[in-house]
């Protein structure tokens, strides 16, 4: 029976893959702080189902399409009794396992069986080690560009010229929604819009056609950045919309250190995939196939998209990932099923799923510490103000927000001093100016680069209104939690860390 054989042949890949992103995921499950990104994303996505406005009422750069996203999750949550992390983090297993099907599917046109379905599983495992085991933008972008990579990998194997110019078109569509979830993906954009109109060519459409369909295109793409923009300029907030989406980024100052040297330690392992790919090939003097070719050019535009920004983190990585298995294919496909199921296995074994659990478990715990400590310290008239912490604890307090530059980092970080269109200093007074915020947290050692003035502005309000409430330690730094000096609520004494 055609059909039962079929069916045996794609259902243990698509398990393997679906338990591998569920495995990954599980131990941060309900975490409401996985990173620092994802607990601002949710802020933003909860203020905005409250009538804010991202960039006008709360500030950050990221395009509107990633906290709609999570206002969506947050939607989901108000109706279903679910936590709202918990609700993105089931969002982002979806968006995970259909990332690894779409990769698997892709290595099936190259190397099928468990080869192919190697590469789909390693990609759940290698994104989440790459930092998007929560909900981290590429969590969510990435498998919107395999898709559209699938798409135009259709469109080449398409003889019907209208088909394949339908299935670029789409593919463009596609990259377009991408691009409102980060910008970094436009170095794939344009790839695959190149790609898209050599197909094109081949199909035999001419040049003055292929101008016309490039400009098509574009117009694809651009479509969700301009709804997106048009309900801003509606409400006379363009100015606040350009500003946050394209300017200040560019204003954003870059770290001492290169970008190859920040990523160095970590760049090991897609570079190693991508060479054992190509260096097998050579040994074989195998020919790269025109499909192989297409990866490897999505492939580097996906490295080239990881240094569009002044700065660079690890977990930009995770742009990578699908691209280095797609390379490595020529290797995989040398090591049969059981040695490709042991390298897998033991990948999972290193991702030390009961450790991350704990790790995850003991950071709630203390989440849920700092809630009860600084509910009673905080009212109407009172926010809670975070210069250096979790911002999570915003929402599980309850509490006020006493600047649009919610994100600690924002108004912390050296690096963004000329990049908000204000004054990080002037805001840092301002906020204790105006309704003196009733708890201040800050910590032991920064993360970033730090702004010497706004610290030392931070540290002249502490010692002048500001006495110690509670020290806790937090994923490996310590939390200092300071109260009012005329706050009449009774206060446990400082925790030792």
């Amino acid at each position: 029976m055609p059909g039962l054989k079929s069916f045996g042949r794609w259902w243990w890949p698509v398990l393997v893959i679906v338990a591998v992103t569920i495995a990954v995921r599980f131990p941060f499950y309900g975490d409401p702080a996985p990173s620092f990104d994802e607990q601002l994303y949710n802020l933003i996505g909860h203020h905005m189902l409250l009538g804010s406005w991202p960039y006008v009422d709360l500030w950050d750069r990221k395009p509107i399409g990633l906290f709609l996203i999570y206002a969506f999750t947050n939607l989901v949550a108000d109706h279903t009794g679910l936590s709202s992390p918990l609700s993105y983090e089931l969002l982002a297993t979806l968006f995970g396992i259909a990332g690894g099907l779409m990769t698997w599917r892709l290595a099936e046109k190259l190397k099928p069986g468990a080869p192919a379905m190697a590469a789909g599983a390693f990609y759940p495992l290698l994104m989440a080690r790459f930092g998007s085991q929560a909900g981290q933008s590429e969590g969510f972008f990435v498998p919107l560009m395999i898709g559209a990579l699938v798409l135009i990998e259709k469109a080449s194997r398409t003889a019907d010229r209208r088909r394949a110019l339908s299935l670029c078109l789409l593919a463009m569509f596609v990259c377009g929604i991408a691009l409102q979830v980060k910008y970094t993906v436009a170095m794939q954009c344009g790839f695959l819009g190149l790609a898209s109109l050599w197909i094109l060519y081949k199909r035999g459409y001419s040049m003055a056609q292929l101008g016309g369909i490039a400009l098509l295109f574009a117009a694809a793409g651009i479509v969700p950045t301009i709804a997106a923009w048009v309900p801003y300029a509606l409400a006379g907030h363009s100015q606040e919309f350009v500003f946050a989406n394209f300017v200040s980024i560019f204003d954003r100052g870059s770290p001492p250190e290169s970008k190859i040297q920040r990523l160095l330690p970590y760049l090991w392992l897609p570079a190693t995939c991508i060479l054992l790919g190509l260096s097998s090939l050579l040994d074989r003097r195998e020919k790269p196939s025109p499909t192989y070719l297409l990866y490897a050019g999505w492939t580097i535009s996906c490295a080239a998209g990881l240094f569009m920004g002044s700065t660079i983190y690890a977990y930009y990585l995770a742009a990578l990932v699908p691209g280095a298995l797609l390379m490595a294919l020529p290797v995989l496909g040398q090591l049969g099923s059981v040695s490709l199921l042991v390298l897998l296995a033991g990948f999972v074994l290193a991702y030390d799923i009961p450790g991350r659990l704990e790790f995850s478990l003991r950071g709630r715990a203390t989440l849920e510490r700092l809630t009860t400590l600084i509910k009673p310290h905080i009212g109407k008239d009172r926010c809670l103000y975070v210069y250096d912490g979790p911002s999570w604890i915003y929402d599980s307090t309850g509490s006020c927000l006493p600047t649009r530059f919610i994100y600690p980092d924002h108004l912390n970080n050296v690096l963004e001093r000329n990049s908000l269109g204000i004054d990080q200093v002037a805001e840092v007074h301002r906020i204790f100016a105006h309704n003196p915020p009733g708890v201040v947290v800050t910590a032991d050692r920064p993360v970033t680069a730090q702004n010497k003035q706004s610290n030392a502005a931070v540290k002249q309000e502490l010692d002048r209104a500001y006495r110690d409430l509670a020290s806790v330690p937090y994923n490996g730094r310590t939390l200092i939690l300071h109260v009012r000096k005329d706050d009449p609520v009774v206060t446990p004494p400082a925790e030792q860390p």
